[in-house]
C-alpha cells in the first residue's frame, strides 16, 4: 500500500491543525484535494499558529518521552493515512513500531458479565499468541481485560486514550498503562497534559477501529456504546466480528442486531483469522485500501462524572433528522441522504447511531424508525 501524496503539508501544518482543535482534518481527505487547494489550506493553517507555539508543542512531547507522529512522518500508520478520519497528530509513548503491525480491536462494555470477561480473555490471549496486536481503549471492563490478556500471553497491545498521557483516564488504569509501555504503546491524539472530555471518546474510538483490521464485539446491550464503535468500523471499511449470546440474553441484544446487519459471527480466534487471512496466510495490512469518504466523530456511551458524550457533526443536525422522521417514519437511509445533502453517508450513519444510542430512533437495516 503506497503512501498518499500530501505535499505540501508538512509536520508543522498537521501540528497546527491539531493545536487548533481540528482533530478531524484527515490525511485521507487532504490527499483527495488538488495540489493548489492543499497548498492554500496548508498556508492558512501555518498563518494561525506561531512557530513558537509549534516548537512548544514539540518540546512538551519530547519532555514527556512521547513521540509525535503526523501524516508527514514515515512511522505514521498506513491504516490511518488512507482513512477518512485519521487524526492530524498522534502522540505515542512506548514501541512506535507496534502501530505498523497487524491489529485487532477488542471492544465491549465496562459493566461486563463473567461470560464476557472470559471471552475477552480467551480471544485476546489466543490472538496475541498468533501475532496480532490487541488494540482497545484502556477503559474499565472489557478493554482492560483485553489488554491484560494480551500481555499475559506475551503479546503486544496498544491502548488509545481519550485524554493526554499525563492526564490518563481512568486513573485506576495507570498501572496497566505502564505495563503496556513495556510490550506495546499508549497512543493519543491529544497533548500530554489535556484532561479527558466527553467528546474525546468517540474520537478515540475512530482511532481504535481505524488502526485495526477488524473489530471484535464481545458484548453489546441494546443501547451499548460498542454499537457506535462497530458502525464506525463499518464506515471505515473494517470487518466487525460478534461473539453471540443466548437469544434472550440482554448482554447480547446489540451484538445480535449487528449480526442481522451483516457482522460476522465468531466462536474463537480461528474464526477471525480464517476470515481475515484466507488460505493460511500471515496477517497483512489492508492491501489496496484507498481513500474513503469523510467520516466525523460519533458519540459513545461514555461518561466523565455526569457529563454525556456529545453528538458531533454540526449543531442542529440531530434536530433536522428527528423532524424528518417525525413527519414520516420509517424512512430509508437513501431518502434521508437526499433530504440532508450536506451529510455524507458515513456522517449520516454516525448521527443516526448517536440518536439511536440516546433512544430517539431505531435503525433496522436500511430503514430508520422514529421512537420519540
Amino acid at each position: 500500500m503506497n503512501r498518499v501524496n500530501l505535499k505540501p503539508f508538512t509536520e508543522d501544518c498537521w501540528l497546527a491543525a491539531a493545536l487548533q482543535g481540528q482533530y478531524t482534518l484527515a490525511p485521507g481527505h487532504v490527499g483527495t484535494l488538488p495540489r493548489p487547494a492543499r497548498a492554500s489550506l496548508a498556508a492558512r493553517l501555518l498563518e494561525t499558529v506561531s512557530e513558537a507555539r509549534l516548537q512548544q508543542a514539540r518540546e512538551e512531547a519530547e519532555a514527556h518521552g512521547i513521540t509525535l507522529l503526523t501524516p508527514a512522518h514515515p512511522a505514521y500508520p498506513l491504516t490511518l493515512l488512507t482513512s477518512a478520519d485519521g487524526p492530524p497528530v498522534l502522540y505515542v509513548e512506548g514501541d512506535v513500531s507496534a502501530l505498523a503491525k497487524p491489529q485487532l480491536a477488542i471492544i465491549g462494555p465496562r459493566r461486563m458479565t463473567a461470560l464476557g470477561e472470559g471471552d475477552a480473555r480467551r480471544l485476546s490471549g489466543d490472538l496475541a499468541r498468533s501475532g496480532w496486536v490487541i488494540t482497545s481503549g484502556l477503559a474499565l471492563g472489557i478493554d482492560g481485560v483485553a489488554h491484560r490478556a494480551a500481555l499475559a500471553a506475551g503479546g503486544l497491545t496498544l491502548a488509545v486514550l481519550g485524554s493526554g498521557h499525563r492526564r490518563l483516564y481512568p486513573a485506576a488504569h495507570r498501572p496497566l498503562a505502564q505495563a503496556i509501555l513495556e510490550r506495546g504503546a499508549v497512543v493519543s491524539e491529544f497533548p500530554p497534559t489535556m484532561s479527558a472530555r466527553p467528546h474525546h471518546f468517540p474520537a478515540r474510538n475512530r482511532i481504535v477501529s481505524g488502526l485495526s483490521q477488524g473489530v471484535v464485539v464481545i458484548e453489546a446491550g441494546h443501547r451499548s456504546g460498542a454499537l457506535i464503535t462497530a458502525r464506525l468500523a463499518v464506515a471505515q471499511g473494517r470487518e466487525v466480528f460478534v461473539v453471540p449470546r443466548h437469544a434472550l440474553d440482554p448482554a447480547g441484544a446489540g451484538g445480535h442486531r449487528l449480526l442481522r446487519e451483516g457482522a460476522t459471527l465468531i466462536r474463537d480466534a480461528r474464526d477471525i483469522e480464517e476470515s481475515l487471512t484466507p488460505n493460511g496466510q500471515q496477517p497483512t495490512l489492508f492491501p489496496g485500501l484507498g481513500p474513503e469518504p469523510k467520516a466525523p466523530d460519533a458519540s459513545e456511551e461514555e461518561h466523565i462524572g455526569e457529563a454525556d458524550a456529545s453528538i458531533s457533526g454540526g449543531e442542529g443536525v440531530d434536530l433536522k433528522i428527528m423532524r424528518l422522521l417525525h413527519k414520516s417514519s420509517p424512512q430509508a437511509l437513501e431518502a434521508l441522504l437526499v433530504a440532508l445533502p450536506t451529510l455524507s453517508p458515513p456522517e449520516l450513519l454516525a448521527q443516526l447511531s448517536a440518536l439511536e444510542l440516546a433512544g430517539r430512533l431505531w435503525l433496522r437495516g436500511e430503514q430508520v424508525h422514529y421512537l420519540r
